[in-house]
């Protein structure tokens, strides 16, 4: 019996000095992380010698490194939840003056390669990585000759994988967004009938069924926050310019962010990884002049926007490696906290 319960001891401190070991570990994870992150990385889109190209820097615009570094225009970045890769769109194949199709590099510029590959006059724009980096969504444009009442254009959502197959189209649409989870998009519906942009926002299944529309303004280019709970959005909703605008995730609770004024047109807002913080860009008098296109950032309850580049610089996507979150079962990764322990 004792030399049993001497057994069951030595058993039992052993358990508890590994679990106090994971616990240290665990803890020196988290301070490495949050020290590793120091804000974060915001890729955009800058223009540097007439040409778009993508860049990353810091959270306050400083320490610039051009990832690109090519005579092509690449633009429209963004992040996988991972901070592995990052996809964007380029008319580098040259099929055309305005053809545009999407690639992904590695996170420092690396290993750039195609993935959408339609050899045709075709415009792929905004792709977005599910969270668990096995797929993108993107919009496709598409310009024809008397394709609807009121354009010559359409926009249609697909998804793909990220080695360029599968590629299935979801519904006419415009900027998705995968949820955080991974089981909803958001998006701007089309109307493939009068060919004309919806304005609202709406969500739907991952496959495109079970739309429903939570905004009933002209309110472009949603973001979901890192948690799943808030929408941030682009609107003319106050009847004098579009602003910032953030919402519940059902469409509730609707606040502006930001009083710019007629002379901005805030577009591309992007969450920082804490929910702290949205970054946007804005065209400084609705310009179409790159040199006026300038990236700003402004508290997630509202306030003065902060610029934090100089002009000819667009599309921002934030991304900080200290809220990734810890998945040892190779699950779902996504960032909505510093630590995510995932158990059976």
């Amino acid at each position: 019996m004792i030399k049993r319960r001497s057994a069951f001891v030595i058993w039992h401190v052993r358990i508890l000095t590994i679990t106090a070991a994971c616990s240290l570990l665990l803890l020196l994870l988290i301070d490495g992380l949050a020290s590793a992150g120091e804000g974060g990385k915001i890729a955009f889109s800058k223009l540097i010698g007439g040409k778009w190209q993508i860049v990353v820097t810091d959270e306050n615009g400083q320490n610039m490194i051009n990832l690109s570094k090519n005579n092509k225009n690449d633009s429209e970045p963004s992040w996988s939840f991972d901070g592995e890769y990052i996809a964007f769109v380029s008319d580098r194949r040259g099929l055309s003056p305005n053809e545009t199709q999407v690639y992904i590099m590695d996170a420092d510029g690396s290993n750039q390669r195609l993935v959408t590959k339609r050899n045709e006059d075709v415009q792929d724009h905004y792709p977005c990585f599910s969270p668990d980096g096995k797929k993108l969504v993107f919009t496709r444009k598409t310009i024809g000759e008397n394709l609807h009442l009121q354009s010559n254009f359409d926009y249609k959502i697909f998804t793909i994988d990220i080695d360029g197959k599968n590629e299935e189209h979801l519904t006419a649409g415009f900027y998705a967004r995968w949820s955080p989870d991974g089981r909803k998009m958001i998006f701007n519906p089309f109307d493939d009938v009068i060919g004309l942009i919806q304005n609202n926002v709406a969500t739907m299944d991952t496959d495109g069924k079970n739309q429903v529309n939570i905004t009933d303004g002209a309110d472009i280019e949603p973001s979901w926050s890192r948690n799943g709970k808030y929408i941030v959005f682009s609107s003319p909703r106050n009847g004098n310019s579009y602003e910032i605008y953030k919402m519940d995730s059902d469409g509730k609770n609707i606040v502006c962010l930001t009083n710019g004024g007629a002379s901005w047109l805030p577009l591309g807002p992007s969450w920082s990884p804490d929910g702290k913080q949205i970054v946007f860009w804005n065209k400084i008098g609705n310009s179409t002049v790159p040199s006026m296109y300038k990236i700003y950032k402004v508290s997630v309850d509202g306030g003065n926007p902060i610029p934090i580049t100089e002009g000819g610089c667009r599309d921002p996507s934030w991304f900080d490696p200290a809220f990734i979150s810890i998945n040892p079962a190779g699950k779902l990764v996504s960032t909505w906290s510093a630590i995510k322990i995932y158990r059976d």
